[in-house]
């Protein structure tokens, strides 16, 4: 489910930005697929600040930051497939859950 969910996630950010250049990064978006990695890395690093600025208030232990930096690493890299085929332009993929 996780990976449709995030697939569905890159999908969304690209074509929306495609679509509205108002819209935050479209700038970066619109350059084409080769900042995908730019993208990927951006919303990881987004993460890991999200995980540092609030990991007290939402009760997490000390030893669960190194683990939520790898899950927030790996649940963008889920992405990916996603990002690819808004730039394709394709489908976006079979699905379990439709």
């Amino acid at each position: 489910m996780e990976v449709d969910l995030r697939r569905n996630s890159g999908f969304g950010l690209i074509v929306s930005r495609l679509r509205d250049r108002r819209l935050p990064f479209a700038g970066l978006i619109q350059r084409g697929a080769f900042t995908i990695p730019a993208i990927v890395v951006g919303r990881t690093l987004r993460g890991w600040n999200d995980t540092l600025r609030c990991w007290r208030p939402f009760g997490l232990r000390a030893w669960g930051i190194p683990v939520s930096f790898v899950l927030s690493a790996v649940v963008h890299i889920l992405e990916i497939p996603g990002l690819w085929a808004a730039y394709r332009g394709g489908p976006l993929g079979e699905s379990a859950y439709r």
